[in-house]
């Protein structure tokens, strides 16, 4: 039988470590019970800064337009940088990469060319077929752009038990599965659950972010222009050069 509320905080108190406090109560009582056998937990930390920083004295209020029926007011970053939007025909999208210091890190904003067309570029990102390395080809192509970018945080916490099922990872979650490599005999340990919770925040020092848990290549062209206001809902993915991994992809819709 499981011990709820020790188990609870200690799995609490790990998370938090590991995210320098960032995330505070990963799991509550009730996501456990007391036939829980083990819970499967990860932990990410990243803070980033910006290889060219906005300046706070520029950040504004400026329209965004989350649906047709709605357009709000929020501070957004300015900043004229040496970086040029970059149009993508395959995925209807403007795309811009924003480094971080060091040059190992850089986050994608994807905006859709469509001022509501978030939904069509999330399916084409989600489809089999996309490549992520596309991306890669836009990175070094320079231009002096001045760049409106809301400030925006982020926090999302999913159960990934069904996702996993779904994928084929079934015996994960019965005693069907040998774990005898963390402990005890094959058959004795296996997850009950898993849980992922991240938070990002960007701002105009560059982005915090926590987390606890082949497509025909398009030639892009440059889009000749001297400013981009992102305005409307977009897609941002943050990715490591070195290995080519995606570490955080995400949605902003109301910043």
């Amino acid at each position: 039988k499981c011990d709820i509320m020790g188990s609870t905080k200690i799995i609490n108190d790990w998370v938090s470590y590991q995210t320098h406090e960032k995330i505070q109560d990963m799991i509550s009582e009730n996501s456990i019970c007391p036939e829980t056998v083990s819970v499967l937990i990860s932990a990410l930390y990243f803070k980033g800064e910006w290889l060219e920083k906005f300046d706070p004295n520029l950040t504004m209020k400026q329209r965004f337009h989350v649906s047709p029926e709605e357009t709000i007011e929020v501070p957004t970053m300015l900043a004229e940088m040496d970086i040029a939007p970059v149009h993508n025909d395959e995925l209807k999208s403007t795309v811009i990469a924003l480094p971080y210091r060091g040059n190992r890190m850089i986050m994608y904003i994807l905006l859709p060319m469509d001022t509501f067309g978030l939904s069509e570029l999330e399916t084409k990102i989600s489809s089999d077929s996309f490549d992520p390395s596309i991306l890669d080809k836009i990175t070094g192509i320079k231009k002096a752009t001045k760049l409106y970018l809301p400030k925006f945080k982020i926090e999302s916490t999913h159960d990934m038990k069904e996702g996993l099922r779904q994928q084929g990872i079934i015996d994960l979650f019965s005693r069907k599965c040998d774990l005898s490599g963390v402990g005890g005999t094959p058959g004795e340990i296996y997850a009950s659950e898993v849980f992922q919770k991240a938070v990002i925040h960007v701002n105009e020092e560059g982005s915090e972010m926590t987390g606890a848990t082949s497509m025909t290549l398009v030639p892009c062209s440059l889009v000749d222009v001297e400013s981009l206001a992102v305005d409307h809902p977009f897609l941002f993915i943050i990715k490591d050069r070195e290995t080519g991994l995606i570490l955080f992809l995400g949605r902003v819709v109301r910043p």
